[in-house]
């Protein structure tokens, strides 16, 4: 089940079913994209490692479609790869950059990376043109469900293509907002703090804390969250609802993410809490009605919070 982590590239000669190696590494090789010409390969590769997936950055190499010596990309860009495509107009991939996702640009030859449009928009899951000229993509926000875009590279003015977010404008949706803090250690911590639309800073609320997996999942404002809780209901029968982003999360650096290497649970619990008290010494916190839940990573972390503090009334733990 897990023989991703040794996974390797091989080409296929679709006429004569030829199978020719072309990667083969001790750790993961995967996600292979041809240049336009077809005379090389960029693939995502753990450079060997096969213990440290989780919390060390990938790396973005690229190969002769002949084979060869393999050359990084990317180097400078202190997160994950993901969606990576390789168009005349260069190679792109979407990356997080803390809550906001974006889309950037590789040199092919030099391997440096740009923000390829200048847009506060949260742009995710592009896909190109055949000449690189145009790309589709999707973009969320606090307020609007994921909606899909299409725009030019050069002059920038993205149309949209879907209303999904039409479906719930009359739903009493309460707001979603990037907070911060600073955790037992220093570190400082992200989350997103859902509030009832009447929110009145002047009242104490219930609050629920969800957890997200991963432990590299990370949770950004937007107006349903979740698969799992049902997060928007709670906000509208009046509870305060903190997702925190916790050590380990993506979007924050590979330092960020080895904030909980041999330190599992316990720096995790010091980020929840730190958060619960960040929102209780604003006042807007009833301490005596307070619930957590997760799942996966979330879940562990939930079932650490049940043997190590009484402060709240209800834990629920999923898939722990």
């Amino acid at each position: 089940i897990n023989s991703w982590r040794t996974r390797d590239i091989s080409i296929i000669t679709v006429a004569t079913r030829e199978l020719r190696p072309l990667v083969r590494t001790r750790g993961s090789d995967d996600s292979p994209v041809w240049s336009p010409d077809g005379r090389a390969i960029v693939f995502a590769s753990a450079g060997g490692d096969t213990t440290a997936n989780y919390y060390k950055n990938g790396l973005v190499l690229r190969i002769p479609a002949e084979g060869g010596a393999t050359t990084r990309l990317a180097a400078d860009f202190d997160e994950q790869v993901s969606g990576v495509a390789w168009t005349p107009r260069g190679i792109f991939f979407n990356g997080r950059t803390r809550t906001a996702s974006r889309l950037f640009r590789i040199d092919p030859e030099r391997g440096t990376t740009t923000v390829a449009v200048d847009t506060p928009m949260n742009v995710s899951s592009a896909s190109f043109s055949a000449d690189g000229s145009r790309f589709a993509f999707l973009t969320q926000d606090a307020t609007h469900l994921a909606e899909v875009h299409t725009g030019a590279l050069d002059g920038f003015r993205p149309a949209p293509v879907t209303t999904m977010s039409a479906q719930i404008a009359a739903w009493p949706i309460g707001t979603a907002e990037v907070v911060r803090w600073r955790s037992t250690d220093g570190a400082e911590i992200e989350g997103v703090l859902h509030k009832p639309r009447d929110f009145d800073p002047a009242r104490k609320y219930p609050l629920l804390v969800v957890i997200h997996g991963g432990p590299t999942g990370i949770d950004v404002p937007q107006p349903l969250p979740g698969s799992v809780y049902p997060i928007a209901q709670w906000v509208a029968q009046g509870a305060l609802v903190l997702r925190p982003n916790y050590r380990g999360s993506a979007g924050y650096g590979e330092a960020f993410r080895a904030l909980n290497v041999r330190n599992l649970g316990v720096g995790d619990m010091w980020d929840v809490m730190s958060g619960v008290d960040h929102l209780a010494r604003q006042g807007i916190v009833d301490t005596t009605r307070m619930g957590a839940m997760g799942w996966s990573q979330g879940g562990y972390i939930s079932a650490f919070l049940t043997t190590n503090t009484t402060r709240f009334k209800a834990i629920s733990v999923g898939a722990g």
